[in-house]
């Protein structure tokens, strides 16, 4: 898992916008998001899982989830809630 590489957003990684979704879509895929709600594809950035715990180790509480879930909080003090 240390080489797993994530999709995020640039608002995510060089703004600090909290990470308040998180997909693992069907085929294993992580993405990251913020709470910004245009996002384009050049908006888009690809860093380590690594990376992304660093930032917010809080993430390492939702790592369990499965491909085709979601987790969701309003607000970076939040608790994780899960999704199917």
């Amino acid at each position: 898992m240390i080489n797993t590489f994530v999709i995020t957003t640039k608002y995510v990684i060089d703004n600090k916008s909290p990470v308040l979704t998180v997909y693992k879509d069907e085929d294993g895929d992580w993405q990251f998001f913020g709470g910004e709600i245009d996002i384009l594809e050049e908006d888009a950035s690809v860093v380590s899982l690594v990376e992304m715990l660093n930032l917010d180790p809080s993430l390492g509480n939702i790592l369990w989830i499965g491909n085709g879930m979601k987790a969701t909080r309003a607000s970076i003090s939040d608790e994780w809630v899960t999704h199917v």
